[in-house]
């Protein structure tokens, strides 16, 4: 499916992602995964049957009556529920400046057709599919939202990774890596209208960006700060995952009971030598600088 855009890159004050097609696993270990670098890899789902189905009219006339949870703006905050139907109606006419953003949205358990529609690629393997079956997390969600909508500057829980495939529309994305934090101000500021008032170093911020189309996949290493922004209305899967190339990141928050659990059941199925600390490890802790 060939494509080119005129534009690959989401901000010209940041270098430009590295876009590869139909790399093998292996390389992208060697290259991208195990050093921990961004990658836009083309060519990995040209033969699922999502890529054929999933459209904004296949979700509304299958799942059109299903109840999801919207989100107002790009920021942390209580949801409200509505049908789909109605967000895709809302998404597709609204003018707002903070639009509602369908995020999150976990799929699997109910509609396990869906997750029957594609498969993931052999460059992500997760040590949760190790746990016995009703025990595993479900690190997979759909995201759908309008032009406008997206996230703020954010690291992923736990120190899991992410690959993120988009169905339809456009994605611009910021990546800002784990050893340049404090000029990103912890993720308190918006990349694309940051105030130069009250972040005056964020200009000062390196990184990498890309624009994300249909058929393309985005990895996320672990501990990278990174905003996305929906340029059109779009539609996208993302999952998470934790392997021996990123397991030394991996860490539960002392206070979240239910991240110390998973972590110890990581620990005990994940092979041997992993090296998985013990979530009472008050060292083992976000990085907030």
């Amino acid at each position: 499916m060939p494509r080119r855009r005129a534009h690959i890159n989401a901000d010209r004050t940041l270098g430009a992602v590295e876009r590869r097609t139909n790399i093998s696993v292996e390389e992208f270990r060697e290259r991208y995964a195990i050093p921990g670098i961004p990658v836009l890899l083309e060519g990995l789902a040209d033969d699922w049957p999502a890529r054929r189905l999933w459209t904004f009219d296949f979700f509304r006339q299958n799942y059109g009556t299903t109840n999801v949870t919207v989100y107002p703006g790009p920021r942390k905050s209580a949801g409200h529920i509505v049908k789909l139907s109605v967000y895709l109606d809302y998404m597709e006419h609204t003018r707002d400046a903070v639009p509602d953003y369908l995020s999150r949205w976990r799929f699997s358990s109910r509609f396990p057709e869906l997750a029957a529609h594609y498969q993931r690629p052999p460059h992500f393997p997760c040590w949760s599919d190790l746990l016995p079956r009703k025990l595993r997390p479900c690190w997979k969600w759909l995201y759908m939202g309008p032009p406008r909508s997206g996230s703020w500057t954010h690291i992923d829980f736990m120190g899991t990774a992410a690959w993120n495939m988009v169905f339809v529309g456009e994605k611009a994305w910021r990546f800002y890596p784990p050893h340049r934090r404090s000029p990103v101000y912890a993720g308190e500021t918006n990349p694309p209208r940051p105030n130069p008032d009250m972040f005056p170093l964020f200009a000062e911020a390196k990184g990498l960006s890309c624009v994300q189309g249909p058929g393309d996949i985005v990895f996320t290493p672990s501990n990278w700060r990174h905003q996305v922004r929906n340029e059109s209305c779009t539609l996208a899967l993302t999952e998470n995952f934790i392997n021996d190339t990123n397991g030394h990141c991996l860490y539960a928050e002392p206070e979240d009971a239910r991240e110390c659990r998973l972590l110890m059941l990581l620990a005990q199925y994940a092979p041997a030598g992993t090296g998985l600390d013990d979530p009472r490890d008050s060292s083992r802790k976000r990085l907030h600088s």
